[in-house]
């Protein structure tokens, strides 16, 4: 009996991982020195920021980027074109994972970038009682306006048979 408990309590030892949290928060992003990669996308942190097809083309900023403060640019020769994001920029990245903050050590310890975290409002789903109140304001807001339409042309009349 004794042996059969010590095998029990062995087997039900139990382990605890710790569970990591993907939360996805805007930053912006200013940067210091001008970035640049050479054929293909400049990617911050594994996130693809911007990317150009050759030297002669725009540079194309990708889905999830907002530039606020200076554009970014392609430059080079026809065979080894680059994206340049010039010095002085400030742009927000939309949905960034809170898991790879750890990678955008690598471009602060290198001083070409500060980041700070942006808040924005969530879009909050609205109830039905909220849609029908704004109905109503609205159905509201058009009697008045027929009303006030109506006074105008009784004014209108009036002035016009005077």
């Amino acid at each position: 009996m004794l042996k059969e408990t010590m095998k029990v309590k062995k087997t039900t030892k139990k382990t605890t991982k710790k569970v990591v949290v993907n939360k996805l928060i805007d930053i912006k992003i200013k940067v210091k020195e001008d970035l640049s990669r050479t054929i293909g996308a400049l990617r911050i942190a594994g996130v693809p920021i911007a990317y150009t097809y050759s030297n002669r083309s725009n540079a194309r900023v990708c889905p999830k980027i907002e530039f606020i403060k200076s554009y970014p640019y392609s430059s080079g020769s026809r065979r080894y074109h680059e994206v340049v994001v010039p010095a002085g920029s400030v742009f927000i990245i939309r949905d960034f994972e809170t898991k790879q903050l750890k990678y955008l050590k690598k471009w602060i310890n290198e001083e070409k970038i500060e980041y700070t975290r942006v808040y924005k409002k969530r879009n909050v789903v609205q109830t039905e009682q909220a849609t029908q109140t704004q109905v109503i304001q609205v159905e509201e807001k058009v009697e008045q306006a027929q009303q006030q339409l109506q006074q105008v042309v009784v004014q209108a009349t009036t002035t016009a048979t005077i």
